[in-house]
C-alpha cells in the first residue's frame, strides 16, 4: 500500500510480467514466421504451408506443438507462454474428401 507511512527500512522488488509471447511457426524444420501475441489472447491460424523440399508427395495435416504431433493445436487456446507450432505432414498421399 503506497499510502502507508514508512517507519523502517525495507526492500521493494519489482516483478515483471510479460504482456506478449512469441509464437514460432516451423515448416520443414525451419522457422518461417514469428508472431507476437498478447498474453491471454489467441493466435491466428497460419495459412496452410506449401510442402518444403524433401516433403514431396506429403499432405499437410495440421499444426501441432510437437514435431510430427498427433494432437492438433486448438486455435481457440489462449496463449499464456511462448510456444512453437510445427506443420505436421502425412507420411504419404492422403485421399482428399470428395476426391
Amino acid at each position: 500500500d503506497f499510502s502507508t507511512r514508512i517507519q523502517a527500512s525495507f526492500e521493494l522488488f519489482a516483478i515483471w510480467a510479460s504482456e506478449y509471447h512469441v509464437v514460432r511457426i516451423i515448416v520443414g524444420g525451419e522457422v518461417i514466421e514469428e508472431k507476437m501475441v498478447m498474453h491471454g489472447t489467441q493466435v491466428q491460424r497460419p495459412e496452410n504451408p506449401i510442402e518444403p523440399e524433401g516433403y514431396e508427395g506429403r499432405v499437410f495435416m495440421h499444426w501441432s506443438m510437437q514435431i510430427n504431433g498427433n494432437q492438433a493445436f486448438r486455435f481457440e487456446t489462449n496463449i499464456v507462454r511462448s510456444i512453437t507450432l510445427h506443420a505436421v505432414w502425412s507420411r504419404g498421399e492422403v485421399e482428399q474428401p470428395g476426391g
